[in-house]
Formats: C-alpha cells, sequence, structure tokens
C-alpha cells in the first residue's frame, strides 16, 4: 500500500504560540505547505514539540516499516535463513534516522 499523504521531507516549525509541520514541495522556499499544526493550548511547549516531531518523523517512520515487513514476509516466503546484510543495514539506518528526527 503506498503513502498518500503530503509527498517530499516533512519539517517542523514553531513560534511562540504553537508548532506546525511543514513541507517545502517545490525549489521556491517561500512555498511551504502547512500539514499540521501543534498548538500549545493545556499542554506545555516542550510536549508539543515533541508531537510535531513525531508528526514531522511519520513518512519515514512509515517507509522504514514497510520496507523491514517486506525483508521479513520475502524472507518468509522464500525460507531462506540468512539475510542481505547490506541492505538489512541500510534498512537500519533510515530505521534510526527516522526514530532520531521524531525523538530529537
Amino acid at each position: 500500500m503506498e503513502f498518500k499523504g503530503t509527498k517530499g521531507e516533512w519539517k517542523v516549525g514553531n513560534s511562540e504560540t504553537h508548532n506546525y509541520i511543514y513541507n517545502n514541495a517545490s525549489d521556491d522556499p517561500f512555498r511551504n505547505f502547512t500539514i499540521a499544526d501543534c498548538d500549545n493550548n493545556g499542554i506545555q511547549k516542550k510536549e508539543a514539540k515533541a508531537n510535531a516531531k513525531l508528526i514531522a518523523a511519520a513518512p519515514e517512520l512509515l517507509e522504514a516499516l514497510q520496507s523491514t515487513l517486506k525483508r521479513l514476509r520475502d524472507l518468509r516466503e522464500s525460507g531462506r535463513i540468512s539475510l542481505n546484510i547490506k541492505e538489512t543495514f541500510r534498512d537500519m539506518d533510515i530505521a534510526e534516522q527516522a526514530i532520531n528526527k521524531a525523538l530529537n
């Protein structure tokens, strides 16, 4: 199944009252598309920023999980025991980058 949301990298921006997730889908730096808005109403600013970071990392997290599941399914269906280490490490790096984006 393919992701049908906004393509491209999702980034976190912030102002005094909220954090927002945006995507600059073109070469024009002034054409930002807001994907989500995490305001600070009722929660601490730090918590709102953490929520925004997790949302911004969602496409990479989804891609990493889909790739990992595909590799495991392929392994199960083929009956192979060994993994392609180079591809597995690449998938691990992508997953780790996505997790770091969400948590840092």
